[in-house]
């Protein structure tokens, strides 16, 4: 709940976030850095939409610290992020080989990890050296996804959550009127519309708040 307002400055700048878990997304960089003329220039827009994102609970601004990464792939991006460089096409297993083995899972739960340690194989480019074919052997699929990753092939297509539907519905009566009757049964017709369009995505009405601003 409180990511979300970070979740949807980065949609402001860029269609199509993939919410990794609360605290980690990650884009497409190639429509917004044409739309703004390089990476550079997304980075910064990116900084500007998350600073000025609001907080959930008030008018206050969020007060976060953003990381922001460029890399081919979800998982060299996020390293790069942390590191707050942009890595140059084709160069992620370079930047990925001196890394440690314990990048891949961080919370050093990972039988894969340890197995990797015993094994000799201390970082990200050692494990990537081995061939792909024994790797997937030994391993199995899980590893062999992490061998993709540890040599910067991370090429899974990022999954895109949809933008949240405009819960928002306006009424506006030209010409004015005063009588509260029209106005129940107009806002009375609006509001059935409303929670049908709801109904359309799945949810349903807990709460309906109605705000009426007159002259």
């Amino acid at each position: 709940r409180l990511f979300e307002p970070i979740v949807l400055a980065l949609e402001s700048i860029a269609p199509g976030v993939e919410v990794t878990r609360p605290g980690l997304a990650a884009i497409a960089m190639r429509g917004p850095t044409r739309y703004f003329g390089g990476e550079t220039a997304v980075l910064h827009a990116l900084s500007r939409a998350v600073g000025a994102a609001p907080a959930q609970d008030g008018p206050k601004q969020l007060a976060v610290t953003a990381l922001i990464g460029v890399a081919d792939g979800s998982f060299a991006a996020e390293q790069a992020a942390r590191a707050g460089i942009i890595v140059p096409a084709g160069e992620s297993a370079g930047f990925l080989a001196e890394l440690p083995v314990s990048t891949l899972d961080p919370s050093g739960d990972s039988p894969l990890i340890d197995l990797l340690r015993r094994l000799g194989l201390r970082t990200l480019g050692a494990f990537a050296a081995l061939p792909p074919g024994e790797v997937h052997a030994r391993f199995g699929p899980d590893g062999a996804w992490a061998h993709r990753q540890a040599g910067g092939r991370d090429d899974r297509p990022l999954a895109a959550r949809r933008p949240p539907a405009e819960l928002v519905a306006t009424l506006d009566l030209d010409p004015p009127v005063d009588r509260v009757d029209t106005v129940a049964f107009s806002a009375r017709a609006m509001a059935e519309r409303f929670i049908a369009e709801l109904a359309g995505h799945g949810l349903a009405c807990a709460c309906l708040e109605l705000q009426v601003i007159t002259e």
